[in-house]
């Protein structure tokens, strides 16, 4: 039996952080066209990274 519980926002947290960075590096840094490809508004996009604590590609 696991012998930690477990954490649902941690692993959602895990899976979400997990696509962005994919769909970033797909894109080239590009928020804009990372947005599009997770079907959210670049704005979501923008405050999910911040959530996350992933910078902003310069």
């Amino acid at each position: 039996f696991l012998e930690e519980p477990l954490r649902l926002n941690d692993a959602l947290n895990s899976v979400e952080r997990s696509m962005i960075l994919i769909a970033l590096k797909r894109r080239n840094g590009n928020i804009t066209a990372a947005s599009r490809d997770l079907g959210i508004i670049r704005q979501s996009l923008i405050y999910r990274m911040k959530r996350l604590g992933i910078e902003r590609p310069e």
